[in-house]
């Protein structure tokens, strides 16, 4: 090995072994996962998807998928708490009959039945 490359080799090498060692373990997980072509592509490659998708965030400023699908899902579960409640006339005010009134009284209960 000439001097001049010497510097060069100091920092190929350890790329190497980093990139080698990252080949490695997507092997160890594509031979390690459940039977079937798509669980093992998606269970193998899906630690480097995730920093991928971590360096997009970092770099854009956006939510990353998952997150989107999270924030999705949280909404769509409030909406639907939201549509069960009520009193049934659907302006919000209330007479006392609705909700409020069945909670005191299931309470109650909940207490008679509790002895």
């Amino acid at each position: 090995m000439s001097p001049a490359s010497w510097p060069l080799s100091l920092v190929w090498v350890p790329v190497a072994v980093f990139a080698l060692a990252i080949v490695i373990g997507i092997v160890v997980r594509w031979i390690r996962a459940p039977k079937g072509a798509r669980s093992r592509l998606r269970h193998a490659l899906g630690p480097l998807m995730s920093a991928g998708e971590k360096y997009q965030e970092l770099h854009t400023g956006q939510r990353g998928l998952q997150d989107s699908i999270i924030e999705a899902v949280q909404e769509q579960e409030s909406q639907g708490s939201e549509r069960g409640s009520g009193n049934g006339t659907g302006d919000g005010a209330g007479d006392g009959t609705g909700d409020g009134a069945d909670h005191q009284s299931n309470d109650a209960t909940a207490t008679d039945r509790s002895r």
